[in-house]
């Protein structure tokens, strides 16, 4: 059995929650078992138009970000969210993160389920492996 791997997300900034998700959807299409967990700002990407209000580093929308990277044949967040839902990629929200931000449960997204716990969950229901954070 292949290490597991947890990819924690704290920035909103788009570049690194794209890589974030590449990065989570390469591992489980290896056959890891992965695990995002979405905390401080990063909780907010998944809200139901969290991914529409982010910005990449160098100023680009996350629509503009998108379509740039689908003309280049690489995947764009929704397809990723699709994909890492396919593959069984387990999303977690911190609770303090949605305490912090405001964020309403109706807010969160559907598709793929995000299960809210905090880092003693998280570090609790661990069975070692890599850790990531962006």
């Amino acid at each position: 059995m292949r290490c597991p791997m947890t990819i924690m997300v704290m920035s909103a900034d788009a570049d690194r929650v794209h890589m974030a998700l590449m990065t989570a959807a390469s591992a489980a299409a290896m056959g890891k078992s992965v695990i995002l967990y979405f905390a401080k700002s990063g909780a907010k990407v998944i809200t139901t138009d969290g991914w529409s209000n982010l910005k990449s580093s160098c100023g680009k929308t996350s629509s503009e970000m998108d379509a740039n990277l689908e003309s280049k044949g690489v995947a764009d967040f929704s397809i990723l969210i699709d994909a890492l839902a396919a593959l069984d990629v387990s999303f977690y929200v911190c609770d303090s993160a949605i305490a912090e931000h405001e964020i309403n449960a109706e807010d969160i997204i559907l598709r793929p389920r995000v299960d809210v716990g905090g880092l003693t969950s998280l570090i609790q229901s661990g069975s070692g492996g890599d850790w990531l954070t962006f």
